[in-house]
């Protein structure tokens, strides 16, 4: 889906995700399926990956080697450059004086209740058998996975995932990053991080993901 020029009087939700996390789910969701296929033998190498943007990398070892790629490619060319989906979330933005909404993905069990009413969207187009291939249940959404309590904010953060480009990621920060990592994440999406309202992580302590 392309950008879209706005009118003035249009209200601009921005729904946002964790730096550190969308970093993640990249890679979890594009690189490492194809890295893993490499080296069992059933692809002969990057190239062959179904996601073009892998095939920029020659051969990934593994989460800190992509982190590292990622970085070098820096040196010469923008995160847009390497690939869209390495894209900054703030870089789409235009200074515009337009105010923006802020909504984390995060805390969407508050959110989406509201959201679904302002947009108009009924019980009909939410809920439904339709909904069962792509998010794993018979609705859209659920902040617990049981169908009936879409509906109602829930104020504290939870977590569900569907079945379609689901990686959980947000449940393999620690897996998955080192200090050095989170260093690189952290330099690479400054911007959001400032901009976003996001904590920055030292890649050892709790993660916190707002």
């Amino acid at each position: 889906m392309g950008l879209k020029t706005m009118r003035y009087s249009d209200e601009l939700l921005f729904i946002t995700r964790n730096p550190y996390t969308r970093f993640l789910s990249l890679y979890l969701q594009k690189v490492e399926p194809c890295m893993t296929k490499v080296k069992a033998g059933k692809l002969r190498s990057m190239q062959q990956c179904h996601w073009s943007g892998a095939r920029d990398f020659t051969h990934v070892e593994d989460f800190h080697d992509f982190a590292t790629q990622v970085q070098r490619k820096l040196q010469r060319q923008s995160l847009c450059q390497i690939n869209n989906h390495f894209c900054s979330q703030v870089s789409g933005c235009t200074k515009n004086g337009k105010e923006v909404t802020l909504i984390k993905l995060e805390l969407e069990s508050e959110w989406f209740p509201c959201f679904a009413r302002k947009l108009q969207i009924g019980d009909d187009e939410l809920e439904g058998d339709q909904w069962t291939e792509w998010a794993g249940r018979p609705c859209y959404y659920s902040p617990s996975g049981s169908c009936s309590d879409w509906s109602h904010a829930t104020p504290t953060p939870t977590h569900t995932c569907g079945a379609y480009h689901c990686t959980d990621a947000s449940q393999h920060v620690n897996q998955y990053y080192t200090p050095y990592v989170a260093q690189l994440v952290g330099e690479m999406y400054k911007d959001d991080f400032e901009l976003l309202g996001y904590p920055k992580w030292d890649g050892q302590s709790k993660f916190t993901m707002v």
